[in-house]
């Protein structure tokens, strides 16, 4: 699905900053994620997205996770589930 494709470099290395700025470019990315993931969202059953870095970031940063790190290896699998009206994240091992 297109609304959940990866961001670009420039968008990735303004996310990765010490202090990240929210410029329009990783906004709108963010946004463009975040329909996605409304879309994704209203299939029935569970769901399964496959993806790097920066989706994962939006989905944090969007999500307002809180206890988990942004960063994540490779090939690592989250779990992100709302508990009490807030979205939280935890790596399945």
């Amino acid at each position: 699905m297109d609304e959940l494709s990866e961001c670009t470099t420039e968008i990735w290395e303004n996310m990765t900053k010490d202090f990240p700025t929210q410029c329009q470019r990783t906004e709108n990315f963010i946004n463009r994620v975040m329909k996605g993931s409304d879309i994704a969202l209203s299939e029935p059953g569970p769901t399964l997205v496959i993806a790097h870095g920066g989706i994962h970031y939006a989905f944090c940063q969007y999500y307002n996770i809180k206890d988990h790190t942004w960063a994540v290896d490779h090939c690592v699998l989250i779990h992100f589930l709302k508990e009490d009206e807030q979205w939280k994240a935890r790596t399945v091992t």
